[in-house]
Formats: structure tokens, C-alpha cells, sequence
């Protein structure tokens, strides 16, 4: 195949025709003669046809390449001189194989940006929802009063209502304290074997003998229930539901309410406080920090601590006998000292005591038949306070032996002691338990 062409070198035309001839991969172009052009001869289309030295050779059109618009066997220039690398055409693969991976592996990438474009839009959803839910929540919440900064910092208390006493603690955690009014040795094993089957959360059963004027232990009993729930109505309706059963029980027992401000105060008292009584509600009001009033300054140091010029000592019970001597606590009182004696008991659902059935069959290579609802969740603590070191080690050692000479171990708290003491005297503000499982006949053995 030949064509004609009409070569233009700035002015001048050259109007011969040029023979072209087209091969199966090269394309030869024939030289022509042109002794008064200056520089190389092109087409109009940038094809180089002809150099200046009268040579009459054929070059391949391969060999060359454009550079500043014009063709040469040079790289292609820009304006500032500096050379540009020519671009190469990637070849179209020949591998059916490999075009499959490709594709494959293009379509998987498309897949994963869609997924996490859906899960970024489902967590963005998730988040309107939950904010969406918090300002509901505080709506059914806002008749509670809101404590400072500095107290929610300080003991993790939110919010409370002023006259039942409620307080709100953060992550949804709820206390109410009652007054445990005529609970003694004659009721007391009716009233406790009641509230181990009845009861459906956690309570905590607190005695406190304080040493009266007359020399004289005058004894004081609280029940605090612990509760999980988002809106207060639900709570407060568990708590009516809980009360109303306890109080069923007997006739000589009463669960009374108590307001915040004796609630506060009888804290403040077991921290050695002494004189006026404080309105915790008009601190509210000047925001300032419940603790700094409630909570005595407590210096720690080993198995002991003091606190406004008393010394005492914390101690749990690591390990319960399977038959607890009614005699125990009635010994107890013989040490006739300032003392606080906290109990601590978590119901088990069915579930829960199944699970703890198979575990004691296992250890012990032996099947339980009857096992249904025969254990319970319990803690025992026992704070002791003395005025200095010398006695304060002696009641140590005479609450160790006698909790020893009836197959029980207890133990001053080491590394806890500090909050071991504020859950003991805040009744749960601060809120810290260790529990064992043990028979639920043995519970009313551990409440005086």
C-alpha cells in the first residue's frame, strides 16, 4: 500500500510524493534529499522524514520519539529542559487465569468498602439511638437531685431523692438504707431464713454497737438493698415490692425508711464525727464534696488504721465451716469494744446454684441429689475500733481465736483496708464485698 504526502518545512513546500513501504512489524521510510533544508523535514503530523546529511538511508519508524512536540532519536524535552520519560502502553494480559484473580480480588475490595461503609452507618445509628435514650432516661429521672462535680468524683454518687433516701450511683447502680427496727436472738432466725428465700438482690445486713455514756453498747441495725436499673420509678417500685415482703415476715420487725440527711449523718458519726449534725442538702446546693463531711482522714499502715486519734482493724471471713455455732456472735460481745458486724447476702438463682452443684460433684467425685436452692452468696465482716496499738492488737487476736476455736477463719484485710472500712461505715456508697457460697440455713448464724 502507498500513499502520497505532502511535505511543509516553514515556508517552503516540497510537493514530490514519498514512498512509503508498510511491512508485517516495521515501517520503513525512505529518505529523501533536501540540501537547502535546514533541521529535519517532517510530515504534517510530526513524522520525521528526512535529516540533513544527505545520507539517503531508511530509518525504522521505532527508533524514533517525540520530544518538545517534534520527532528525533531523543527523550522528549518540556519547556524548562528537562526531560520527560516517554509513556509505555501497559499490554493487555493474555492469562484468562490471572484476569480471573484480578477481577476476583477487585470485586472482594468493592464488597469490603461496602461492608464498612454499613457498619460505620450502623454504629453512627447506634449512637443517635443511645443518646437518644440517655436524654429519655433523664427525663424519667430529673425529680432526683444532682450532686456537685466534686462529690460524683469523690464517691460516685449522681443524683437522690431527699426524702426517701435513694441515691443514684453511676453505671445505672442504685442504694436505699433502711432502718432494721426490732430485730433480736428471739426473731431473728424466722426473720433471716424468711429473707434468704424471698429475696431476689443483693442486701446488706449492718449491726453497730457504739459505747454509749454509761459505758454501755448500744446497739443499731440497717438494711441496705442494692439494685441495677436505668429509671428510678422501676427501681423504686422493686424496692416497695422487696419491703413490703420483708415486712410481712413478722410483726415485731420493721423496715422504716430513712431520709438522706439522717442517712449522711449516722455515716458521718461512724467516722468518729462528733457534734453538730450537717444538712447535706444545702451542700448540694454550694457544691461542695460529700466526703470531705462524711469520711473521716483514714491512715492505713499494715493490718490496721486510725482514724481522728482512734485505732482499728478490718477483718473478713475467708473460710466458713459447713455447720456455723450459734454462739459465735453472742461470744462476740464479751470483747465489749466498739464494733460493726456487716453481712452480705447475694441470692443464687437456679442456673447459678446448678453450675456450683456440678463443680462440687466433680471435685469430689460424688453425685448431690439434694442440692435445689441450698446455698447463698455470703460475706461476713467485722470491724473493731480501740483507742490505742497495745489493745488494739488484743481485740485482733481474741476475734481470730474465737472465730478459730469454731472452725472459721478470719483475717485482718491486707492492701484493702481502706475500702474495706468506707464500704463497712458508708453501708455500700463505697461499695466493696468479698462473698463465699454457704448453706442458707447458716445465714441467720451470722446476723446478731
Amino acid at each position: 500500500m502507498s500513499d502520497n504526502f505532502y511535505l511543509k518545512d516553514d515556508e517552503r513546500e516540497i510537493a514530490e510524493p514519498i514512498q512509503l513501504n508498510e511491512q508485517e512489524s516495521d515501517i520503513e521510510v525512505k529518505r529523501i534529499e533536501t540540501p537547502h533544508a535546514e533541521g529535519p523535514v517532517r510530515r504534517s503530523d510530526g513524522l520525521l522524514i528526512h535529516e540533513n546529511d544527505g545520507s539517503g538511508e531508511t530509518v525504522k519508524l521505532d527508533e524514533f520519539a517525540f520530544v518538545g512536540g517534534l520527532v528525533t532519536g531523543e527523550d522528549e524535552s518540556d519547556d524548562n529542559g528537562k526531560k520527560k520519560k516517554s509513556k509505555k502502553k501497559k499490554k493487555k494480559s493474555v492469562n484468562p487465569a490471572a484476569d480471573g484473580r484480578r477481577f476476583k480480588k477487585k470485586e472482594e475490595k468493592i464488597e469490603s468498602r461496602q461492608q464498612r461503609k454499613q457498619e460505620k452507618e450502623i454504629r453512627k445509628a447506634k449512637k443517635i439511638n443511645e443518646k437518644l435514650h440517655r436524654k429519655e432516661v433523664e427525663k424519667l429521672n430529673r425529680r432526683l437531685r444532682p450532686v456537685s462535680r466534686k462529690t460524683f468524683n469523690s464517691l460516685g454518687i449522681v443524683a437522690f431523692d431527699t426524702k426517701a433516701g435513694t441515691i443514684r450511683k453511676n453505671e445505672n447502680h442504685w442504694i436505699k438504707t433502711y432502718k432494721l427496727e426490732g430485730l433480736n436472738p428471739d426473731n431473728r432466725n424466722e426473720f433471716i431464713d424468711e429473707l434468704t428465700r424471698f429475696l431476689s438482690i443483693r442486701a446488706r445486713i449492718t449491726t453497730n454497737l457504739t459505747m454509749a455514756g454509761s459505758g454501755k453498747l448500744v446497739r443499731t441495725d440497717f438494711i441496705t438493698f442494692f439494685v441495677d436499673g436505668e429509671d428510678y420509678e422501676s427501681v423504686k417500685n422493686q424496692l416497695g415490692v422487696e419491703v413490703k415482703t420483708l415486712n410481712s415476715i413478722s410483726n415485731e420487725v420493721n423496715i422504716v425508711p430513712v431520709s438522706l440527711n439522717a442517712f449522711m449523718n449516722q455515716v458521718r458519726r461512724n467516722f468518729l464525727y462528733e457534734g453538730a449534725e450537717v444538712d447535706f442538702e444545702n451542700l448540694t446546693k454550694k457544691k461542695a464534696d460529700w466526703k470531705m463531711d462524711a469520711f473521716g482522714d483514714i491512715v492505713v499502715k499494715d493490718d490496721y488504721f486510725t482514724s481522728n486519734e482512734k485505732m482499728g482493724a478490718c477483718l473478713q471471713v475467708i473460710q466458713f465451716p459447713s455447720e456455723i455455732n450459734e454462739e459465735l456472735l453472742s461470744e462476740l460481745l464479751k470483747i465489749n469494744k466498739p464494733i460493726m458486724m456487716v453481712t452480705d447476702i447475694q441470692p443464687i438463682d437456679d442456673e447459678t446454684n446448678d453450675d456450683y452443684k456440678r463443680v462440687i460433684e466433680r471435685r469430689y467425685n460424688t453425685e448431690i441429689e439434694a442440692f435445689e436452692n441450698c446455698f447463698i452468696n455470703v460475706g461476713f465482716t467485722v470491724v473493731v475500733i480501740t483507742e490505742n496499738s497495745e489493745l488494739n492488737n488484743k481485740v485482733i487476736d481474741a476475734v481470730q481465736g474465737l472465730f478459730c476455736d469454731r472452725n472459721m477463719v478470719i483475717s485482718p484485710v491486707y492492701g484493702n483496708t481502706a475500702d474495706v472500712l468506707e464500704s463497712s461505715f458508708s453501708y455500700g456508697i463505697r461499695d466493696y464485698h468479698s462473698m463465699r457460697n454457704i448453706p442458707v440455713g447458716q445465714v441467720k448464724k451470722l446476723v446478731l
